[in-house]
């Protein structure tokens, strides 16, 4: 099983010591002083995931199916608590599987 635990690059206003959503020389998300610093990383992570999806498109057999694991931890939960979600991206219908934006 492997992981995407990754983004290309930091978003370039949380080095932007003039932006609001600079993140006081933190490269990471967490406690982060508003939620500009979030959208930030999140608009990040989306542009990434869509690259990664669009590369997996390329090598998908045509009518494959690629399975995707999520674990997920719902605010508030214990992760005793949670499930593993598994699913399938359909990628005979194209561009079904767009990162929402």
């Amino acid at each position: 099983m492997h992981s995407i635990n990754w983004i290309s690059n930091i978003p370039d206003e949380i080095l932007d010591t003039s932006s609001p959503t600079w993140n006081k020389g933190k490269i990471h998300c967490t406690n982060a002083p508003n939620d500009d610093v979030l959208e930030a990383y999140s608009s990040q992570f989306k542009k990434n995931m869509q690259s990664f999806f669009n590369a997996r498109e390329e090598e998908m057999a045509p009518g494959g199916l690629m399975a995707l694991v999520f674990y997920v931890i719902p605010n508030g939960s214990l992760p005793s608590q949670c499930f593993i979600c598994l699913h399938y991206m359909n990628f005979s219908a194209p561009h079904s599987w767009k990162w929402p934006v």
